[in-house]
């Protein structure tokens, strides 16, 4: 028995434990504790009723799942940060691909900024992220190459 508000009466409430939808009536003279249950023979609930009485070990496994697709349409990945991250990662030349990696990298955290909050987002969210670990590893590598040029630049080897 679930217990309402009394201006509960006449309306359609769902279940909070089995998700039941029914309409709820003034409890009767012999129960004075709570509202009382009206079944509604809906074809929804008699599927849900059908599903549980369902056995697993008979269960046929050419019949389809009733579950519902509940995929959230995706946002579509920028491309152009993505070319710009990918272009520094292959443009390894010093000053010139450490210039290339840092345009990448404000152009990947300013798309990365615009991207919707939430499930809408992940998919544009995790490329755009594997463009920015590309964009850091291009910077470490055209630092490193950069360092090793001014070294070799001041022991006179070119």
């Amino acid at each position: 028995m679930i217990r309402l508000r009394d201006d509960s009466a006449g309306k359609k409430i769902k279940c909070p434990e089995c998700a039941h939808r029914f309409v709820a009536r003034p409890p009767g003279e012999d129960d004075d504790d709570g509202y009382a249950v009206e079944k509604n023979d809906s074809p929804k609930g008699k599927k849900k009723r059908r599903r549980e009485e369902y056995d697993d070990d008979n269960r046929d496994d050419d019949r389809p799942s009733q579950k519902r697709s509940r995929t959230v349409p995706q946002v579509p990945t920028p491309m152009e940060p993505m070319v710009w991250a990918i272009l520094s990662i292959v443009i390894l030349c010093g000053p010139i691909g450490y210039l290339i990696a840092m345009i990448a990298w404000g152009k990947i955290s300013s798309a990365l900024n615009n991207l919707p909050t939430g499930r809408r987002g992940d998919s544009a969210r995790s490329m755009l992220n594997i463009g920015w670990y590309l964009t850091i590893a291009s910077i470490g590598i055209n630092s490193v190459l950069i360092i090793l040029a001014l070294v070799l630049k001041i022991m006179k080897f070119f």
